[in-house]
């Protein structure tokens, strides 16, 4: 009978250890759960969102915040409504107000910079429109900053036959006074955009 006691309480004790150790188990994997339950909900919920800001021309600085960014890159900013400016050595200034990032969403922005106008080509467009009897020369800016000329020559045409070879060396003649005077004012053609009236003087 003694054997039999022992041999039961050996079983006994088995499953007790078993049981203890699975429910050991059990505890720690719950112990985890709790606690990566309670770090998940005691994160703040994010509120970021993202800009990216496309710029011609590119490498120009874009200033949120009085932080400065890089232009083409995805800037994390906190939902709202930002200010950006845009700057580069050579360009006007350009700035755009209220623009929205939203949580969770990218906003794409293109800006576009303007040339910025040098000392001798502020002092020359206020010398346009210039005018005679030969040619006259107008001005507007264009969307990139680059002041576009247009040159009107003024070719006396009667009509005669013949008369093309004529018209041909005044058109010339009158550009190239046109361009003298352009040149004058301490302005280089080559870099300006510059269309003729009448056409035919272009390649002349």
């Amino acid at each position: 009978m003694v054997v039999e006691v022992e041999q039961i309480d050996k079983k006994e004790m088995f499953m007790l250890n078993f049981v203890n150790k699975k429910v050991i188990i059990l505890l720690l994997g719950l112990t985890v759960l709790i606690i990566l339950i309670f770090v998940t909900l005691s994160k703040p919920l994010s509120k970021e969102g993202f800009l990216f800001v496309k710029t011609v021309p590119t490498e120009t600085v874009i200033i949120i915040n009085n932080k400065e960014y890089k232009d083409q890159e995805k800037i994390e900013l906190t939902e709202g409504k930002y200010k950006i400016i845009a700057k580069k050595d050579g360009y006007e200034e350009v700035s755009k107000e209220n623009i929205v990032v939203k949580k969770g969403e990218t906003s794409n922005i293109e800006i576009t910079l303007k040339k910025a106008l040098t000392k001798e080509e502020i002092n020359f467009i206020r010398l346009l429109p210039h005018e005679n009897e030969r040619y006259g020369i107008f001005y507007e800016r264009q969307e990139n900053g680059i002041l576009k000329l247009t040159i009107k020559l003024y070719v006396i045409i009667n009509g005669h036959p013949g008369e093309e070879l004529r018209i041909n060396q005044q058109l010339s003649a009158y550009k190239k006074e046109a361009l003298k005077w352009v040149t004058s004012q301490s302005i280089a053609p080559e870099t300006l955009t510059i269309e003729y009236v009448p056409k035919e003087a272009t390649n002349l």
